[in-house]
Formats: C-alpha cells, structure tokens, sequence
C-alpha cells in the first residue's frame, strides 16, 4: 500500500512539474493571475503557485496557492478558459 501511495505521489508531482511552464505563460497573458513587481535587480512577474495536482479523479485538479489581494474569480475569468492548455477551464 505504500509503494502505491509512493507512486501516485511521484506521479502527480511529475504531473506539477511537466506544468509549470505552460502555466506561467497562461498567467502572464491573463489580466489579474499575475502581478509585475519592481524590485532593485528590475521588473519580476509573480505568478499563483502550483502546491500540489490530485489525480484520483477523471480530471486532474491543480491546487494553486493564490497571490496576495488575488480573488477567486480572477481563476474564473472568461480569458483564463481560453488561454489554459486545452483544459476544461481553469
């Protein structure tokens, strides 16, 4: 059971990783899931993070951890469900 569990783990933090990219780009071209920053060494994009994926379902699920004064319904936002990677939506 816990090699199970073990594989499943290392499947969906491959499954984080193989995203990471894709959804930075997904979060600098939509209004409101990315914040610029101006720190001393120039202009820093922060994104939502990518915490974890639960793969027990049909659909995989990302949990993101929001950025500071973010709201849910930026996740919602019609330009976030035609910008994701082919998904049912963000």
């Amino acid at each position: 059971m816990w090699s199970r569990q073990r594989a499943e783990d290392r499947a969906a933090r491959e499954f984080v990783d193989r995203l990471v990219n894709p959804w930075r780009r997904v979060c600098e071209r939509v209004p409101g899931l990315s914040h610029t920053v101006q720190v001393a060494s120039g202009t820093t994009i922060v994104i939502p993070t990518l915490a974890r994926a639960d793969l027990s379902g049909p659909d995989p699920v990302l949990v993101v951890r929001k950025i500071h004064g973010q709201l849910i319904e930026d996740f919602r936002a019609d330009e976030a469900s035609a910008a994701d990677r082919g998904g049912a939506g963000l």
